[in-house]
């Protein structure tokens, strides 16, 4: 089922845009009377395309959103790192996606804000491949200390660290099983420092582990949260 995202449905009536429209009709081929899926980033509905690139509301759908709004704090990768990150992350249903500059961050901030035109276009078209309403929120870069104290803000604070060896997720869940709003930490490359760990101890996270392997901080990333959604959400 093809998917186009719209800026509002009113009166059961929408228009695609002019790159939506020109994806529709020259690249899809598609016709008046063709079946689609529109969504104006919070609901999902079924509809028909019509002359003009306009399209005919035939339903509302579920917006398949996750019941677990969940937060990924990433210490800043590099660029081409967060762009998969990012991806893999909306199709899991993530909520939002905090990028942070940790002392160990090798990027620079400014790259984060020359790319965000194209970081926004990337969750929306993996919004739309994966049959989601709602694009997560990409946040504005966060210096470490104003990620910590955000983080501190969430239902259930998690950091996953290479150097926790015994206490897992199950641990986490068994402790909190009612959390929904929940948020994790994951390192560039070269992983987090001591001096930040404790700090986001301090900020109230538990400090979990993935497993045995180190992982790299994309891998975790996405591992980190797939496990989430299969104890929280709905995977």
């Amino acid at each position: 089922m093809h998917r186009f995202r719209v800026d509002g449905v009113e009166n059961d009536q929408c228009t695609l845009s002019r790159e939506e429209a020109a994806h529709a009709l020259k690249v899809l081929r598609m016709r008046p009377g063709d079946i689609c899926e529109v969504s104006d980033g919070e609901r999902l509905f079924s509809g028909v395309l019509e002359e003009n690139a306009r399209v005919k509301i035939t339903g509302e759908l579920s917006n398949r959103e996750s019941p677990a709004r969940v937060t990924l704090y990433q210490g800043y990768p590099k660029a081409d790192k967060l762009e998969m990150i990012l991806q893999k992350f909306t199709e899991l249903g993530g909520y939002r996606l905090v990028p942070v500059l940790t002392s160990r961050s090798v990027a620079r901030p400014d790259e984060f804000e020359k790319k965000r035109e194209r970081f926004e276009r990337i969750a929306q078209e993996a919004a739309k491949q994966s049959g989601r309403a709602r694009t997560p929120e990409i946040s504005p870069m966060m210096t470490f200390e104003e990620a910590a104290r955000d983080f501190e803000k969430r239902d259930l604070a998690i950091l996953f660290w290479e150097d926790e060896r015994n206490t897992r997720l199950k641990d986490a869940r068994a402790e909190r099983p009612d959390a929904k709003d929940i948020g994790y930490f994951i390192g560039p490359e070269g992983g987090l420092s001591a001096q930040e760990a404790d700090r986001l101890r301090q900020a109230g996270g538990m400090v979990l582990t993935l497993g045995e392997r180190i992982l790299r901080a994309e891998t975790a990333a996405v591992a980190g949260c797939a496990l989430i959604q299969a104890m929280w959400g709905d995977i």
